[in-house]
């Protein structure tokens, strides 16, 4: 019935924001403003009216965002947002082609979108026997010499791994 879907509606636009939230002004035109929730949110009057222009890019694991949301982490209460999981924490658009976006999440997924956010494909099986599951990705950095080209690091210290993941 329609109460079911707009419930389903708004609990599926709630947004998770991580304590190191990216953002940037496209180098392509400085009105319009990317940032990352556990969706990526665009502006095209530089930060006002974001609206959102892709689905929940995380894995969406339960455990953890109820964790990260409701006991804050399990480390301390708190309301500052520090510790909430499942979110975006690396966005870029390409210096070479607007609207060429890459996303990652603190748990581990790889996100592109050739068209402005219209479409999203997921990369992160490219690293699936590379990489341990859910491992934080580190800035993705598009390359400024080749359109197809991105660089992506991913950081698994928080689970004692300290090896280099990059890519």
């Amino acid at each position: 019935d329609l109460r079911t879907r707009q419930a389903a509606d708004s609990v599926s636009l709630q947004l998770r924001w991580n304590w190191n939230t990216p953002f940037f002004l496209s180098p392509h035109n400085p009105d319009v403003f990317y940032t990352g929730a556990n969706r990526v949110m665009k502006s095209t009057q530089r930060g006002d009216n974001l609206y959102p222009i892709s689905g929940d890019l995380s894995t969406r694991d339960t455990m953890r965002i109820r964790v990260s949301t409701q006991t804050t982490g399990g480390v301390t209460s708190d309301v500052t947002g520090a510790e909430t999981h499942s979110t975006i924490v690396s966005l870029a658009e390409s210096p070479l082609r607007q609207g060429l976006l890459f996303a990652g999440t603190d748990d581990g997924n790889v996100w592109t979108s050739p068209d402005d956010g219209r479409t999203w494909t997921e990369l992160t099986a490219r690293f699936r026997n590379l990489v341990p599951a859910k491992t934080y990705v580190s800035p993705i950095e598009p390359s400024r010499y080749d359109a197809n080209t991105f660089y992506v690091t991913f950081d698994n210290h928080r689970e004692g791994d300290f090896t280099p993941y990059v890519f």
